[in-house]
């Protein structure tokens, strides 16, 4: 996920086990409404994200399972916010 304002929200009701992940309290900017997203870095970034990619990839959330971050990666690539190499990392590990 990108910006500071952007959250990887937990939806225990998709089965999400909040405790089986670092997180946090956020509030939904959308919506207003406050709940518990995963933990974020200082820079912003998702806290399970690492040079390989997403670190928890097989057990991602909800969110982040029907989200399809694709354009956000070429966005976020084009201004130079994540390295190429974490792209073809999630490229590699989906086979494509």
């Amino acid at each position: 996920m990108g910006g500071q304002d952007d959250y990887a929200f937990l939806h225990p009701e998709h089965g999400d086990d909040v405790g089986t992940y670092l997180h946090q309290p956020a509030i939904n900017r959308y919506t207003g409404k406050s709940g518990v997203a995963l933990q974020k870095k200082q820079n912003g970034e998702c806290i399970y994200l690492n040079e390989n990619g997403c670190s928890i990839y097989e057990r991602s959330p909800w969110t982040c399972r029907i989200f399809d971050c694709r354009q956000l990666s070429i966005d976020a690539v084009a201004k130079g916010l994540v390295p190429i190499e974490v792209v073809r990392a999630g490229r590699e590990r989906l086979g494509g």
